[in-house]
């Protein structure tokens, strides 16, 4: 039952998932990399939008890299569809793809840092994330590791704990970053730096909870983990939706609804 489920779900449902984002990410690669998506339309000014300029130049990060990862992600969606990868392993690549390309960007920008920028007293991944979700996020990373004894599942299992684990480690890398000022509207740029800061961390954990959400909605249903995994998959959803109460919906009330009164 486990290995009919995994295929038929993981060839059409996860190969056309692939396929259509790896598409969005060719495509739309530069609102990836565009800092002015993170702001209201209220909020901005020709003021704010040259200090966004600014900092878009002192970041430098180009949207090719995301069109890479795209790319990457076409091919292994095909691969699914056209039946010469499992729906799990090419999940398994996907994730990989898309947290070398968010380790290789903020691995940029903390190299840029010191040439380039100002830089301010490091701040604390706990003022942006609890640190019961952050403990709660590690716990997730692990429980694919359930299934590692299933064949079908077990190398994508530890992928995707692998990439879980370090899309985790980013966010507090990006948690910590000095601050990037380029000096001339310091006001400004110190508000882009926070926003910037709260929104990606956030964004990583978001992530970090939903890469091990897919992968048990992939294995789970098909039985092969037994009652633990039936748990696992339980508590995954139940963490990430109050991760998302907590703390996204926590930020967007804080900054999008009483800003806007």
């Amino acid at each position: 039952m486990g290995d009919a489920w995994s295929l038929a779900f993981g060839r059409w449902y996860l190969g056309g998932f692939l396929v259509i984002f790896g598409a969005l990410l060719v495509l739309r690669a530069a609102q990836f990399v565009a800092l002015g998506r993170y702001f209201r339309r209220s909020e901005h000014t020709p003021e704010l939008d040259a200090a966004l300029a600014r900092r878009a130049e002192l970041e430098g990060i180009s949207p090719a890299v995301w069109q890479i990862a795209g790319v990457g992600d076409l091919l292994c969606g095909f691969l699914v569809l056209f039946g010469a990868l499992q729906g799990v392993a090419g999940y398994a690549l996907g994730c990989c793809f898309f947290a070398a390309t968010l380790a290789w960007t903020f691995v940029r920008l903390r190299n840029r840092g010191p040439r380039r920028a100002a830089v301010l007293a490091p701040r604390e991944l706990r003022t942006i994330v609890p640190p019961l979700f952050v403990v709660l996020a590690a716990i997730c990373a692990l429980v694919p590791l359930v299934f590692a004894p299933v064949p079908i599942y077990r190398i994508a299992a530890v992928v995707v704990t692998l990439s879980t684990i370090a899309t985790i480690v980013l966010a507090g890398f990006a948690a910590r970053m000095p601050s990037l000022l380029a000096g001339d509207d310091l006001d400004r740029e110190m508000l882009i730096d926070g926003r910037l800061r709260e929104r990606r961390v956030l964004g990583l954990f978001g992530v970090a909870f939903a890469i091990p959400f897919v992968f048990l909605a992939i294995a789970a249903p098909g039985g092969d983990g037994g009652w633990l995994g039936g748990v696992a998959e339980i508590f995954v959803s139940l963490v990430w939706v109050a991760f998302y109460v907590r703390c996204i919906g926590g930020w967007v009330r804080v900054h999008w609804v009483r800003e806007r009164r």
